[in-house]
């Protein structure tokens, strides 16, 4: 399977060869033939006409030696029952001398074959080192005077260039020779002053140019910075406002709370203060008290029950007071309670 692939190769190989190496080949290959086959050849050179001829003798030799070993076989078989001895010794020597020809003709004819082949292989491996060397030679030449060529218009291109920088630094020289003798000239100077004041303030105007670029940058950073505090601070607020909003829902809420507490204490106390007047004046007779009341300017009349000193107070009369002081104690307590939830639900609520 891997034959065609190397014959198409030696065949590309060939083909991209040069035409002079390319019949150097084919010369070598036909008289590599003619020393194989010259027997079968028709051509007139020397080692050609020496190879057939030692194929003609071979095959002489081989037929020879063909007929004397059938002749002592045929012999032999004829005086088959007598006694043959002489006949067959002679009939062995005859084949193993033949043999021995034979052997001498094919060492000969290899011996031959090979020395043929190898002084056309030295005489082409000549050749073709000479034949190599002409056309790197040339090849070389050809490239030597590319480069010759591009070497000298580099070379002039170089000095064209070196004489023009020349006289580009002898321009800039006289120019700033000019330049320093008009600065330096008293009645002159001018614009050659106002030209060099122009200069350093260009190099002034650049170095803060840069440096605002710097300080640009840092405030730009700056501003990026208190952008994203200025975020979390508007994100604080806002949890702040839904926490201050929640806070006075439930002070509305617990305010409202304590507000009907409170009335309800107040009711509960005015039924047991009616109560307890009741009481007392359906028991005991009016006395009316006048008091001033400085919030007022007016003076206030109070109707109230005229007590014996020697008579104890009444059963009635001490419950009703005893109910109003608890109820009292009660709504205190139930008013601390509350502002006390509240206080601590208002600390929860900034805590969290």
């Amino acid at each position: 399977m891997a034959k065609p692939d190397v014959t198409a190769r030696a065949e590309v190989s060939a083909r991209s060869l040069n035409p002079t190496v390319q019949e150097r080949l084919d010369e070598l290959k036909l008289l590599c033939r003619a020393v194989c086959v010259g027997g079968e050849s028709d051509a007139g050179t020397e080692a050609e006409m020496a190879t057939a001829v030692a194929l003609r003798e071979l095959r002489s030799g081989v037929q020879l030696w063909k007929e004397r070993s059938l002749h002592c076989t045929l012999e032999a078989l004829d005086s088959a029952g007598t006694p043959s001895m002489e006949s067959h010794i002679q009939a062995m020597e005859h084949h193993e001398k033949a043999a021995r020809d034979l052997l001498e003709l094919l060492l000969a004819f290899l011996q031959r074959t090979w020395r043929e082949l190898h002084r056309h292989v030295d005489v082409f491996a000549g050749d073709l080192a000479h034949l190599f060397h002409e056309i790197l030679m040339s090849k070389l030449d050809e490239q030597r005077s590319t480069y010759n060529e591009v070497v000298r218009v580099l070379e002039g291109d170089k000095q064209r260039l070196d004489s023009t920088c020349q006289e580009l630094q002898s321009s800039n020289e006289a120019l700033a020779a000019r330049l320093e003798a008009i600065e330096a000239a008293p009645e002159g100077g001018g614009d050659a002053l106002l030209c060099n004041k122009l200069r350093m303030r260009v190099h002034h105007l650049s170095i803060r140019q840069r440096e605002l670029s710097t300080e640009l940058e840092r405030m730009s950073q700056e501003r990026l910075k208190h952008r994203r505090e200025m975020a979390t601070t508007q994100t604080q607020l806002a949890a702040s406002q839904k926490a201050l909003v929640l806070t006075r829902a439930m002070q509305d809420k617990e305010t409202k709370q304590l507000a009907a507490l409170v009335q309800l204490s107040h009711s509960q106390v005015a039924q047991v203060l009616d109560a307890s007047r009741s009481l007392s004046s359906a028991s005991q007779p009016q006395q009316s008290v006048a008091r001033f009341d400085p919030l007022s300017g007016r003076t206030i009349v109070h109707e109230s029950a005229t007590m014996s000193p020697l008579k104890p107070l009444s059963s009635p009369t001490s419950t009703s007071v005893r109910l109003a002081t608890a109820a009292v104690g009660r709504l205190c307590h139930q008013s601390t309670e509350l502002q006390s939830q509240r206080s601590r639900r208002r600390e929860g609520r900034f805590v969290v």
